[in-house]
């Protein structure tokens, strides 16, 4: 293999591998797979239960060939020379690249194509297309809310209703739903994907300006992102799609209040913990103000208010501050609606959970296409 390209490309075309290489050289998970297709550069990238390929056609391709080398230690170099430095890439017949800019040169030792892992097969059940935009939506939003330690809740799960897709990620403590419709042709009973994997889509997404078309089985799904495809192994598992039912109807309360408001009044709170397991806030809504009060800081107390209206109702609710950013932050709008319910143990009829949604929500698929919220759960008040 032989070919020439301009830093600046070879950096773009690396870019959707970076999340998947792990670092190391002695491993097959820790190379990238450079080969030439034709007047293309191909790159393929794996963690074994995720696979990326990516294509450049701004590349001048003198001979056919490819090889495997370490990704992390290539992009180091490249990420030193100015963007417009012309490459050469050589791969030699005992599984090494040269890398030639200028009058410098470095040697890569890798490993043969051959010895690269494939790419599983599919026999695609399902598929879908969604603009670009609306993918980076469904693979972004939806990852604030999974969990870390129960595998099944650790990704984003995907059902079709008939009409909607719908987006699900829960923990026990925080709920993100995303929903729009979206025609999806064949079976879909509904897939888990790994966040990581939905990460990927959702960056790769943001860059491009198109659709995305999926395709998926039982045991995997692939994104196809203009240049880039995108292949995960899906999470086993029953992923806990009745969480849906604990969503209350009825709310003691709800603010309407500026989300960036709301941001600059959690910053300044956060300031006050320091290495706090958790990190309670109490939220008060009453009389056209929602006041935001920090319990147990170890730094200084602090009582902040956030004008709010209309305000419905009144209520006190304590949060956890890490898990009241994360939700609001996923609440991209201008002026957003607190729904608040309040711990009672005399009422279990009404389940404590409170929800944040952007202003609007109501009859928000009609008009912008896709609707979204988010739920989270309330700590117990402090003593």
């Amino acid at each position: 293999m032989q070919v020439t390209i301009a830093v600046k490309d070879l950096t773009g075309v690396l870019k959707p591998h970076q999340g998947v290489l792990d670092g190391r050289s002695d491993v097959v998970t820790g190379h990238i797979g450079i080969s030439t297709d034709g007047s293309q550069l191909k790159l393929v990238s794996t963690n074994m239960e995720l696979w990326v390929t990516s294509r450049t056609d701004a590349v001048q391709v003198s001979k056919q060939g490819g090889c495997a080398i370490p990704g992390a230690v290539l992009s180091k170099i490249i990420a030193t020379l100015p963007g417009d430095t012309q490459l050469q890439l050589t791969a030699g017949e005992s599984n090494h690249v040269v890398v030639s800019w200028n009058k410098s040169h470095t040697k890569l030792y890798g490993i043969g194509m051959d010895q690269f892992p494939d790419q599983p097969k599919m026999n695609p059940a399902f598929s879908f297309m969604l603009p670009a935009v609306s993918a980076c939506r469904v693979f972004g939003k939806a990852a604030f809310a999974t969990d870390d330690i129960r595998p099944v809740l650790t990704g984003i799960h995907l059902r079709y209703d008939g009409t909607d897709l719908i987006a699900i990620s829960c923990n026990g403590i925080l709920l993100s739903v995303y929903r729009e419709e979206v025609k999806v042709e064949g079976e879909h009973t509904g897939v888990t994907i790994p966040k990581l994997a939905a990460k990927l889509i959702a960056q790769s997404s943001q860059q491009f300006d198109g659709t995305v078309s999926f395709a998926g089985s039982a045991n995997s799904l692939v994104a196809e992102i203009g240049s880039i495809k995108i292949t995960t192994s899906l999470l086993g598992g029953t992923y806990p799609t009745q969480v849906l039912d604990f969503v209350p109807q009825e709310y003691q309360c709800e603010a309407v209040v500026s989300r960036e408001e709301l941001k600059h009044c959690i910053k300044r709170m956060a300031a006050l913990y320091h290495n706090k397991l958790l990190k309670a806030v109490g939220l008060c809504a009453s009389d056209g103000i929602v006041s935001c009060t920090s319990i147990g800081a170890s730094r200084g107390d602090i009582e902040d208010y956030c004008s709010a209206s209309p305000v419905v109702g009144n209520a006190r609710v304590f949060f956890d501050l890490d898990l009241l950013n994360k939700i609001v932050d996923a609440v991209d709008s201008e002026r957003i609606v607190l729904q608040l319910n309040e711990v009672c143990e005399a009422d279990q009829k009404r389940p404590p959970m409170s929800r944040i949604i952007p202003l609007g929500f109501p009859g928000m698929k009609e008009k912008a296409g896709y609707e979204f919220f988010g739920g989270i759960m309330p700590v117990r008040p402090p003593v």
